[in-house]
């Protein structure tokens, strides 16, 4: 009887102390889940600075609209590219007439940063509504010179971002920008999204053409897309057939997150310092002073932002530190940045899946 209570007793000591190291394991681990040391979009930039030759280029089909519509990104990347002696160039799509003639101007941009490229050895092409927020971190930084050309994977969707990459004076970068702009001869008749729809079709063209017969399928949605949701499930079946795959023979992709740029709407304009570089989606009609909500996002539509910035920036300050004088009511934690991230990458995730779900009824 008595060596029953005790083997009784002796089972319940054990599962009691099973079931205290369990719990203790699952908080240390969710706690190392959560810390940002061990950040899931960890940034991709390189140890070592070093002093290159880089271009920074915009490319717009109006200056003067341009200059009116995008004033805080502008001014923030032109006094970003004097302190560090970037090259930095607004440019005019009609000036490249009859060298860039390709009629969809979001192809035609790309023929004109190829041609830009002679002028240095690195080029950083950029959305006009790309602000910079941290202007400590250097162009550098994101550079691998085993790579000819440098694409990010978006955050908001599984795109990979057609309006910014980073692009090495050679002369595979050239053609491969100069092909990829005259594309746009092979757009079909449907919803295809110009360059950033085309771009993923190209990319397997360029560095997988023995998967022709594979993505037949991806090619037949693209043709037939009359909607985003159907781009998306493009995107979505080419990437797939492709595979996990984020490094190429002489261009890599940047996994989401890891980029030099994120849509500052993605976090409620809240960023941090030590992850974020530049913001995107800086577009000054959309700027709004409250936070999001279901009434501002009605009025002024989910790509609304507040600036980051304390007030509005002055060129004839650039070099005080008066410029760079940032709103602390939207600087927050790194760890809170990533939170939020997660969130949103949990979505996406579950978006991507269900559009590859979708790939199932054009077979």
């Amino acid at each position: 009887m008595r060596r029953t209570q005790f083997r009784i007793k002796h089972s319940a000591l054990f599962f009691g102390l099973l079931f205290t190291v369990c719990f203790v394991s699952h908080i240390i681990f969710e706690d190392i889940h959560r810390d940002p040391k061990t950040e899931k979009f960890r940034i991709s930039r390189a140890s070592t600075h070093r002093h290159l030759n880089i271009s920074v280029v915009m490319v717009v089909s109006n200056i003067k609209g341009a200059e009116k519509e995008y004033t805080t990104a502008l001014r923030s990347m032109r006094c970003y590219c004097k302190m560090h002696n970037y090259a930095f160039r607004l440019v005019e799509d009609d000036d490249f007439r009859g060298v860039c003639d390709q009629k969809d101007f979001m192809f035609r941009r790309h023929c004109i940063v190829a041609e830009l490229l002679e002028k240095s050895d690195w080029l950083v092409f950029l959305d006009a509504d790309i602000a910079v927020v941290n202007p400590h971190v250097l162009l550098e930084e994101y550079i691998n010179p085993l790579y000819d050309l440098t694409f990010y994977d978006r955050f908001v969707n599984w795109e990979v971002a057609a309006g910014s990459y980073i692009v090495h004076n050679t002369p595979w970068a050239k053609a491969f920008l100069r092909k990829f702009a005259d594309f746009e001869s092979n757009l079909p008749n449907s919803f295809h999204g110009t360059d950033n729809g085309a771009l993923h079709i190209y990319l397997q063209q360029t560095f997988y053409p023995q998967l022709s017969d594979e993505s037949q399928i991806c090619k037949k949605i693209w043709e037939k897309a009359e909607n985003y949701r159907d781009l998306f499930t493009f995107e979505a079946c080419i990437r797939t057939v492709m595979g996990d795959v984020h490094e190429f023979d002489r261009a890599r992709i940047l996994k989401k997150g890891t980029g030099w740029v994120r849509d500052i709407w993605l976090t409620d304009s809240k960023w941090n310092p030590e992850r974020d570089f530049m913001l995107h989606g800086l577009k000054d009609t959309h700027e709004v002073f409250l936070s999001q909500g279901f009434l501002v996002n009605t009025i002024f539509g989910q790509f609304n932002w507040r600036s980051p910035f304390s007030s509005k920036l002055k060129l004839e300050q650039c070099g005080s530190p008066d410029f760079w004088k940032m709103n602390k009511n939207l600087i927050v934690s790194k760890k809170e940045i990533e939170r939020d991230l997660r969130k949103e990458f949990d979505e996406v995730e579950r978006r991507r899946w269900e559009s590859l779900s979708a790939v199932a009824g054009y077979i």
